[in-house]
């Protein structure tokens, strides 16, 4: 890296700005809770390997490292399961409420011009016979 881009770097990354984004950036990865936690393959090959050497297995096996290295299809935190699980029954709601404000204006719309077809038509068979007399 040239040396001039390197000095530029040092000049951003020793700004106040800066160095509040790194602490709250440091903050959210060492939280326990939310998108930023890994839980599945978060540790190294190597770490597997040596893992896997303490069971017993002198080679790393994919369906083994698989076995062992997923979990459940549980969610992490029970807290943001429900709240997933609240806000899609709000949506659902919201959703359901819209359709049925929709078939309610269109079938008002249908029977409006259902009246209006018939009237029409009414003063057409009218104006045929006059004419026909």
């Amino acid at each position: 890296m040239p040396e001039g881009c390197l000095h530029e770097l040092g000049n951003i990354w020793l700004t106040e700005e800066y160095q509040k984004k790194q602490l709250q950036n440091k903050q959210n990865r060492a939280s326990a809770k939310g998108g930023s936690l890994h839980t599945c393959g978060s540790i190294t090959i190597s770490e597997h390997k040596r893992r896997m050497m303490d069971y017993g297995q002198d080679v790393v096996q994919f369906v083994i490292l698989f076995l062992s290295a997923t979990q459940s299809s549980s969610w992490f935190h029970p807290e943001i399961e429900q709240e997933i699980e609240r806000r899609v029954a709000k949506a659902n709601e919201e959703s359901n409420a819209a359709i049925k404000k929709l078939e309610e204006n269109y079938k008002k719309d249908i029977d409006e011009l259902t009246k209006k077809l018939i009237i029409s038509s009414r003063n057409q068979h009218e104006q045929d016979d006059d004419a026909s007399e």
